[in-house]
């Protein structure tokens, strides 16, 4: 699924995410190979960032410029929804 948002400053962002069953393998594995790409096609030094909370929910999230648009992809295990969500968002100008 993917939508369009407003996001600080009034700019916007295209927002792309697929859900998958909590903490799912499948979930990973997807996540860690968008990584992959996301490193490859970087234009220079991918920040990385990983959260760990002490409840169910914790976020990894990896952002680059990608040919002059910073993108970046998050992974979230969301407890209160049983899901683990992947989001891919890319800032448009």
């Amino acid at each position: 699924e993917c939508t369009t948002s407003r996001v600080l400053g009034a700019g916007l962002s295209q927002d792309c995410f697929w859900r998958f069953a909590l903490r799912s393998e499948e979930a990973r594995i997807q996540f860690d190979s968008l990584a992959d790409q996301l490193h490859i096609c970087a234009g220079g030094p991918v920040r990385e960032a990983r959260a760990s909370v002490n409840h169910p929910d914790s976020f990894d999230q990896v952002t680059a410029l990608v040919m002059g648009t910073t993108v970046s992809l998050s992974i979230k295990d969301k407890g209160g929804l049983g899901q683990t969500l992947i989001v891919l968002r890319r800032e448009l100008n």
